[in-house]
């Protein structure tokens, strides 16, 4: 009995037969089953088999390469972190993490190797700390200018086509992208694609951007003090144009909440005449606006998962010399929808 029938059977690739058939928990419990009854009706009954462990030391650590001065307030971390620290129990590992701007903040673990793999996140790190850890295998989870280890990405074109195509097709022609935290290649990304697909559907673009990094700050309060000072003057500019845009893009949800009070203030309504669309789905943060404005989920804790997986299989099959890329698909979360009027 092959493999081959097994999978034919079931409706399944080859693959997941043999993931069933070695117990790896990155099955989908209805993939599973149509496995497992396919086995029962060819009455195939594999001998229990031991899958070596890939593991030495039972220990992964999460390192987040942020420069000194940086501090990512995105939330999308943390759900990250939740995701890789159950699925790595799942393998039988523990996690570690730290933030690590230069090689002195690198744990003694890892300084010392007694490590088994790494998840890293950052756009911008430091060469010295990159060469203190490019022997140990690695998967990132966030776009970078590196062109080493596996990498899980969150889509970051398809972000940029979904926010084009959400305003364009509420019959938005002049669009704007509102940032004021500064920029990374993610962000670079879909800001291409955003423009790119507005311009297919025959509209305009305007940029509102600070074009200055955030600097970390003594505490969270100044932090976002800053933000909101710098977002009220991109706000500003784009009031003052005489042909301003209707429909707006602005990355990560935190942005959209202080956008929101900077226009309140200004007293400038959100209505269908003035639509936003955020990209990171932080729900904690979107609850207390009206009209709740749409945003774009990237799936953090699917990244998350994918990643470990990703990893105990490059811990399983070695070191290879070609690099895999794991796209997310994101999708739309719509807002609280109004009756549409061409602005």
């Amino acid at each position: 009995m092959s493999v081959t029938e097994i999978a034919h059977l079931a409706g399944v690739s080859q693959a997941t037969v043999s993931k069933v058939i070695n117990e790896y928990p990155s099955v989908s419990q209805e993939n599973m089953r149509r496995v497992r009854e396919a086995m029962d009706k060819l009455n195939y009954h594999p001998a229990p088999r031991r899958r070596k462990s890939p593991l030495k030391y039972g220990l992964v650590a999460v390192l987040a390469l942020y420069k000194p001065d940086e501090r990512d307030i995105n939330t999308n971390f943390s759900l990250q972190l939740n995701s890789i620290a159950k699925a790595l129990r799942q393998h039988g590992c523990d996690l570690m993490w730290a933030r690590v701007s230069d090689p002195e903040d690198l744990p003694n673990f890892v300084r010392n190797r007694k490590v088994d793999g790494l998840i890293l996140v950052g756009h911008q790190p430091s060469e010295a700390v990159l060469s203190q850890i490019n022997v140990i295998p690695s998967v990132w989870l966030t776009s970078h200018h590196e062109a080493t280890g596996e990498v899980m990405l969150a889509g970051n074109e398809d972000v940029g086509r979904l926010a084009a195509d959400y305003l364009a097709g509420r019959g938005h022609k002049h669009l704007g992208i509102v940032n004021v935290m500064g920029s990374n290649p993610a962000l670079d990304m879909r800001f291409r694609y955003f423009t790119f697909i507005a311009e297919q559907h025959g509209c305009r673009v305007s940029r509102f951007e600070s074009g200055q990094p955030m600097p970390q700050q003594a505490n969270v309060a100044k932090e976002f003090a800053l933000i909101e000072s710098r977002m009220e003057q991109q706000i500003k500019r784009l009031l003052a144009q005489e042909s301003r845009p209707t429909g707006l893009f602005i990355p990560y949800d935190q942005q959209v909440a202080i956008v929101y009070r900077v226009l309140h203030r200004l007293g400038i309504p959100i209505d269908e005449k003035l639509q936003i669309i955020g990209d990171t789905d932080e729900k904690p943060v979107l609850a207390g606006l009206y009209p709740r404005p749409a945003t774009i989920n990237t799936a953090p804790q699917v990244m998350g998962r994918h990643a470990v997986e990703q990893l105990m299989l490059r811990l399983r099959d070695g070191d290879t010399d070609r690099q895999v890329r794991v796209v997310v698909e994101p999708k739309l979360v719509s807002g609280d929808e109004r009756p549409t009027e061409k602005p």
